[in-house]
């Protein structure tokens, strides 16, 4: 096992060698001060970018269909009624649908012939 315990040999001896190093060690640090910043700011505007595609996405899955819109908001993107045997072919019967209660309308009076005048 080899520990890499640095020497004296591997340090700059000179005065110059080990100002340039602090020099670039300064410059390095003020940069990546600037990105935190930079990475602080952006990571802000994606928060407020994707509340901001949130909201615009439920507002364009509004229409009069599923919303309180009047009908007239819709606009020439109206989409299109499906044709008959497009509706039927969805499977769905019109009328009454199997196993609903059904309602029948009572005979009136007239129909058994009595008229009162």
């Amino acid at each position: 096992m080899s520990s890499r315990i640095p020497t004296d040999d591997t340090f700059p001896s000179d005065q110059a060698a080990f100002e340039a190093l602090a020099a670039e060690k300064a410059v390095l640090l003020e940069l990546v001060a600037t990105q935190a910043d930079e990475i602080a700011r952006l990571s802000a505007k994606v928060v407020e970018l994707t509340r901001r595609l949130a909201d615009l996405e439920q507002r364009i899955g509004r229409n009069p269909r599923n919303s309180s819109m009047p009908p007239s908001k819709e606009g020439l993107g109206k989409p299109n009624r499906l044709a008959r045997p497009e509706r039927r072919a969805a499977g769905r019967r019109q009328g009454k649908q199997p196993g609903a209660p059904g309602q029948t309308s009572s005979r009136s009076s007239w129909s058994t012939g009595l008229w009162i005048l």
